[in-house]
């Protein structure tokens, strides 16, 4: 994962590994990255500080991660097409990182790389879906 200035300077590496990591969004206070990697054996939802510290997020499977508008939550896409909603606390030295909980099955063709789904204030949002199918309640 690249970082590039739009200052004319040159491209750096902001994530360096040897995965192939993701899926980068910046939380909206521009403190912290949430991505995906397959590093731990399976794709997953990784939480990294400025200063290079991680934590992950996920616990069985994740990929596109985007943040709540006020930062207190990261959703993703997770195990078998559902979003999945991670509640996080920023403030402390070492963030907080809440339980992970299946909010509803995203119906789309497959995992790839397009974001299915969009988060709007107050929990709201906006999914990318067949024409034919709407998004199952409930938790997973």
């Amino acid at each position: 994962i690249w970082m590039r200035s739009l200052d004319g300077a040159a491209a750096a590496p902001l994530v360096q590994s040897s995965f192939n990591d993701q899926d980068p969004a910046v939380s909206p206070d521009g403190r912290f990255l949430a991505y995906s990697s397959p590093e731990s054996g399976g794709r997953q939802i990784w939480l990294r500080a400025a200063d290079g510290r991680r934590w992950r997020i996920s616990s069985d499977y994740g990929r596109g991660p985007l943040w709540s508008p006020d930062g207190r939550a990261i959703y993703f896409h997770g195990l078998n097409k559902t979003l999945t909603r991670v509640p996080v606390d920023l403030r402390p030295a070492t963030p907080s990182v809440g339980a992970v909980e299946g909010l509803f099955t995203i119906p789309f063709r497959g995992y790839d790389l397009r974001h299915h789904f969009d988060v709007l204030p107050g929990a709201r949002f906006i999914v990318n879906a067949p024409s034919a199918a709407e998004p199952e309640q409930g938790t997973v």
